[in-house]
């Protein structure tokens, strides 16, 4: 890991740093993205490639592969979370003009 990506954080723990990761990272790699939903594999995997470098750079869980990784740290792949999104986030809200 880059030493200004170590800097971030006082703490390297594990839970921590995934907190960080769910509540600042993956909303803005989420967003909109069941709208415009990504169909060519290059597109799907620049947006996996952010959660894949996320969950190398981890604490003990740099040597691990991908899959092994996400069950480790109960997390989904993204393209899963996409296609599991509530019907209601896919729906593209409308306006009625009088």
């Amino acid at each position: 890991m880059a030493r200004n990506e170590q800097c971030a954080f006082v703490s390297r723990g594990v839970s921590l740093l995934l907190q960080a990761y769910l509540v600042y990272v993956r909303p803005l790699v989420e967003s909109n993205s069941v709208f415009w939903s990504p169909c060519l594999k290059q597109d799907i995997d620049a947006l996996e490639r952010v959660q894949r470098r996320f969950t190398k750079r981890l604490p003990g869980l740099n040597n691990s592969m991908y899959a092994e990784r996400l069950s480790r740290l109960n997390l989904p792949t993204l393209l899963l979370r996409r296609q599991t999104a509530p019907i209601a986030d896919r729906q593209i809200p409308y306006r009625t003009f009088s």
